[in-house]
């Protein structure tokens, strides 16, 4: 039972500890800062068309009928530039390509601020490719 006792002290330790602020102590959780997130020109609807109008579904993948969602993760640079490209995920190595080379193309964005003061942001990216009738072959682009 004492054993038993001093286990779930052991375990409750931590939880007490962390629960306590010291007297005086500023509590982070309620600080505020003014965040504005990064954004493309003309917000998603223009992103979304940007990459309807860019992307070009490699001839090889629409031949093997290769489908499927490529998720980039990239950093919205203070400048708004992009930069740092991670794909996350994708079906093929074709479409992982094509998905990098519109990325590439990419105009600047609208950075990301806080406090007024802009900051680097990381975005992710998926990117849907799919086929149907020969004139609804654009891949859709989604946030």
């Amino acid at each position: 039972m004492k054993k038993q006792l001093l286990i779930i002290a052991i375990l409750l330790l931590p939880i007490l500890l962390k629960a306590q602020n010291p007297a005086g102590a500023a509590d982070k959780s309620q600080a505020t800062s003014n965040v504005v997130a990064a954004s493309f020109p003309d917000g998603a609807p223009g992103w979304t068309s940007f990459l309807r109008q860019n992307i070009r579904y490699p001839r090889a993948a629409r031949d093997s009928n290769i489908t499927g969602k490529v998720v980039i993760q990239f950093v919205i640079e203070e400048d708004g530039s992009l930069s740092n490209f991670n794909v996350l995920s994708s079906p093929s190595e074709m479409l992982t390509k094509e998905g990098l080379r519109v990325l590439a193309l990419s105009p600047k964005w609208t950075p990301g601020t806080q406090d007024g003061k802009p900051v680097r942001v990381k975005f992710t990216c998926p990117i849907n490719f799919t086929l149907g009738p020969p004139a609804a072959q654009k891949p859709s682009g989604n946030q």
